[in-house]
């Protein structure tokens, strides 16, 4: 039996062989026929306790394997291995409700406030510019290009680069130079600020953390750099700090994906926070990385988003957890403030 579900738990596979559930039956009919016959097990009563916990916890219909889960919450304690595929419909109506209310007034209006403040997104790939609407797309970047978008004082406006065609050495070369010339252009015009967003992959494949490093190299350190994969529309999720690729029913940790074993941008890791501990070769550590849970996000609000980014150390990495366009509105809401 150990050797047979010991694999389960360490590869995180809970495929129903013998569900829970099956256990919570058959430990039961043991348990009543035991107590008829005055015959005590010990040993036979608590496991079925332990499998009527982990039925409880919504894992009956799971492997039996499964109800390590329980041992996990009572020791705090997690078995090392792999994330598991998850069925999206459970899991999206296991989360939170949603916070209530919808702050894209409030987004709109904070941004048209501050008028002089752009938004400069360097997108790595065409497929970028394709999602936004009513935003300006420049596909070369001369100091005298750039200033010509600061003076029209947009909210936001698009550079493209294609830096994913490219060798990580080279996309840090042009980045470096695309902000030289974003300096130099701002300095023309009085008042101006901007924000640098880094448009990559939302399956984790892109030049991290070369190019954000190229971005510090010349701009110095940002308050944060805040990592935020999700994309409704794709179908990828972060829920628990694990970024999911959904298939059908099915929601796929990344980095049992197809996208892991890109020949430029492979990974192992499906946690966003070990993902950049393995991506920055152990520069940033797992338990250096901060996140922004979905219960943040959907029981305390854009005030608590707020609060949690002002108390990141400057140049600090966070996640952003997501499951919907509305806990985007209530991170974004946090951040504007």
């Amino acid at each position: 039996m150990f050797g047979n579900r010991v694999p389960h738990m360490l590869d995180n596979d809970y495929t129903p062989l013998s569900a829970v559930d099956i256990f919570v039956k058959d430990l039961g009919i043991v348990s009543r026929e035991s107590s008829n016959l005055r015959i005590p097990l010990h040993v036979s009563s608590v496991a079925h306790q332990l499998f009527v916990s982990g039925s409880a916890s919504g894992w009956g219909r799971y492997d039996d394997s499964a109800v390590v889960k329980v041992y996990e919450t009572l020791s705090g304690v997690k078995v090392e291995g792999r994330p598991p595929m998850l069925n999206k419909e459970d899991v999206l109506r296991s989360l939170p409700v949603e916070w209530p209310e919808v702050p894209m007034d409030d987004l709109v209006s904070s941004a048209s406030h501050d008028s002089k403040k752009v938004l400069v997104v360097l997108d790595d790939d065409p497929t970028g510019t394709q999602t936004v609407h009513d935003i300006e797309v420049l596909t070369e970047w001369p100091v005298e290009a750039l200033t010509e978008q600061f003076l029209k004082l947009p909210t936001c406006f698009f550079i493209l680069t294609n830096s994913r065609s490219m060798i990580a050495n080279k996309a840090a070369l042009l980045v470096k130079d695309i902000c030289r010339n974003l300096e130099a252009a701002a300095k023309t015009v009085p008042g101006i600020s901007y924000t640098v967003v880094l448009r990559g992959d939302s399956t984790l494949r892109g030049h991290f953390p070369e190019e954000a490093d190229a971005v510090v190299s010349v701009l110095g350190d940002m308050d944060a750099w805040i990592i935020c994969p999700f994309f409704l529309q794709g179908g990828r999720y972060t829920i628990d700090d694990i970024h999911y690729v959904a298939d059908s029913e099915r929601l796929i940790p990344a980095g049992e994906t197809e996208f892991a074993k890109d020949a430029a941008f492979g990974y192992t890791s499906s946690n966003l926070k070990q993902w950049v501990e393995e991506k920055t070769k152990g520069g940033i550590l797992e338990n250096q990385v901060s996140t922004i849970s979905i219960s943040l996000l959907r029981k305390e609000g854009p005030d608590a988003v707020c609060q949690l980014l002002c108390s990141l150390e400057k140049g600090s990495v966070c996640i952003v957890n997501a499951a919907s366009e509305r806990d985007m509105n209530v991170f974004a809401a946090g951040m504007i403030q």
